[in-house]
């Protein structure tokens, strides 16, 4: 029950790191 909580602060930084990736390589994207 606790890992469905967890699993969606885990996405949630996942996308974050994916944003920062793409910021990082494709300046002005965002």
């Amino acid at each position: 029950k606790g890992g469905r909580v967890i699993a969606p602060k885990k996405a949630r930084v996942v996308q974050q790191q994916k944003l920062k990736k793409v910021s990082l390589c494709c300046p002005g994207w965002s």
